[in-house]
C-alpha cells in the first residue's frame, strides 16, 4: 500500500494542509494528526489558531459522496465547494472557474470605472491609457501561473477575452464595432512603436 502524503504550506499567516487519502475517514485521521502537530507548535510559540476561519475543500476529480462536515480540532467545519488561498480560488475539481469568474468580474468593474476617464475623443494619451489598463490586466491575470491550464476550455478563455477586449477598445480609442482581433493587433503594434 503506498504511503499517504501530507504537505504543509505556510505563507505569513495562511497555512494550507494538503492531505492525500483514499477515503474521507483516512483524511479525517490525518487531519486530526495535523491539527495536533500544528496546535502544539502554535502553543510552544505563544500563538493560537483561529479555527472559525478554517476552510476545507475536498479536491477530487472522482464522484464521491458529498461530505458535509469534518472535525478540525474541537470544532466541526463544513466542507466547501471552493476556498481562497493567497488570493487564488481553489475549487473541488480544480477547474479554477470560480477564480476566473471572480477575477474577470472584478477586472470588468475596474474597466468600467476607468472607461469613464478615457473618452474616445480627447482624454489621456495612449501611453497613459495603457498604464491605467495595466491595473485591469494585473487583476485579471493574478495567479495565472497556477490556473493557466484552465484556459484550454473555451468558456473560460471567452470570459477573460471579453474583459481584455473592453480594455483594448479604450486604450486604442476604438469603437465597439471594431473586431477583437483588430483592436488587439492595433494595441500590440502601438506598444512596439511607442516608449
Amino acid at each position: 500500500m503506498p504511503e499517504k502524503t501530507l504537505v504543509l504550506v505556510g505563507y505569513a499567516d495562511d497555512i494550507a494542509a494538503v492531505i492525500e487519502a483514499r477515503n474521507p475517514e483516512l483524511a479525517q485521521l490525518q487531519l486530526n494528526q495535523v491539527m495536533r502537530r500544528v496546535n502544539a507548535w502554535m502553543e510552544n510559540h505563544g500563538l493560537h489558531l483561529a479555527l472559525s476561519k478554517t476552510e476545507i475543500v475536498m479536491l477530487t476529480r472522482k464522484r464521491i459522496c458529498t461530505i458535509t462536515e469534518m472535525r478540525v480540532g474541537s470544532e466541526i467545519t463544513e466542507t466547501k465547494v471552493s476556498a481562497r488561498y493567497l488570493g487564488v480560488e481553489f475549487d473541488s475539481k480544480l477547474t479554477f472557474w470560480p477564480q476566473i469568474k471572480k477575477s474577470s468580474d472584478k477586472a470588468a468593474a475596474t474597466t468600467v470605472s476607468l472607461s469613464r476617464l478615457m473618452a474616445n475623443v480627447g482624454g489621456p494619451k495612449q501611453c497613459k491609457r495603457k498604464l491605467l489598463m495595466a491595473v485591469v490586466e494585473s487583476q485579471l491575470l493574478y495567479g495565472a501561473e497556477i490556473w493557466a491550464s484552465a484556459l484550454n476550455t473555451a468558456k473560460y478563455r471567452k470570459r477573460i477575452t471579453v474583459v481584455q477586449r473592453r480594455g483594448a477598445l479604450r486604450v486604442g480609442c476604438s469603437y465597439r464595432t471594431v473586431s477583437e482581433a483588430a483592436v488587439l493587433a492595433k494595441l500590440v503594434m502601438a506598444s512596439t512603436t511607442t516608449f
